[in-house]
């Protein structure tokens, strides 16, 4: 069992032992009522990942870091366990998403988090929204470049550079 709120870490209870078979098993706890995100988003997520043969939690974004992790969702190598699960899910959500370690590492397992490639996985995804950069940007460029001559439309026409000539000596 998984308990806890979205956005804290949750605390993982193994009453029996897990199994996952080689069909992912995903179970939305908490549905989040902020924007779904998309394929083409950057999800910004708390990971916390379960290794259900010795019922030990292998990895904690909480623990580990900043407590949020940075998953593109149109990037080729993300793992599809985490794409498949987070494209379409809303902001505030906690998903559990249950999974063979040979399915999720491509018939292997993970040696630097101790999970063998026959291992049962518990991915608990806690959605804290799309990653956006901070600050703002303005709609159209502003100003010119030292050195660039631009016609009316601001295409450039011209460069125009300033050197000293070489002395003589």
């Amino acid at each position: 069992s998984v308990s806890g709120d979205v956005g804290a870490e949750p605390k993982l209870d193994w009453k029996d032992a897990m199994s996952a078979d080689s069909k992912d098993e995903t179970t939305t706890l908490v549905e989040g009522t902020g924007p779904k995100l998309t394929d083409a988003d950057t999800a910004l997520v708390a990971l916390t990942i379960g290794n259900g043969f010795d019922e030990k939690s292998v990895y904690s974004s909480y623990t580990n870091g900043s407590g949020l992790e940075k998953i593109d969702l149109s990037g080729a190598d993300t793992l599809p366990v985490l794409k498949d699960n987070l494209i379409g899910a809303a902001v505030g959500s906690r998903i559990l998403v249950s999974a063979n370690a040979k399915d999720v590492f491509n018939g292997a397992g993970n040696s630097s988090l101790g999970i063998g490639n026959e291992d049962p996985l518990l991915f608990v995804l806690d959605v804290l929204g799309p990653f956006a950069p901070s600050g703002t940007f303005p709609a159209t460029a502003q100003g010119t470049v030292p050195g660039v001559s631009v016609d009316a439309d601001g295409k450039p026409t011209g460069l125009t550079f300033e050197a000293k000539k070489p002395d003589p000596k």
